[in-house]
């Protein structure tokens, strides 16, 4: 589906699949109000699968938006 639609650097990983493929910021996150920061950059996304499992660029998800 992800080559039909010519969606560029994107991708949908396998349960499991934890890494990111190509070059991407690191993503944190704060667990609790003053709290350290947790890297959270590579994760299985396949727990919430269709509503967020698929890994894309910004230039990507913009171009195949609806304008």
């Amino acid at each position: 589906m992800i080559e039909r639609l010519g969606l560029p650097h994107t991708c949908f990983p396998g349960a499991g699949d934890e890494s990111v493929r190509e070059a991407h910021p690191q993503g944190h996150h704060v667990p609790e109000p003053g709290g350290p920061l947790t890297d959270v950059t590579e994760l299985d996304p396949s727990w919430a699968w269709a509503a967020g499992q698929s890994v894309s660029t910004p230039a990507t998800r913009t171009a195949s938006s609806p304008r």
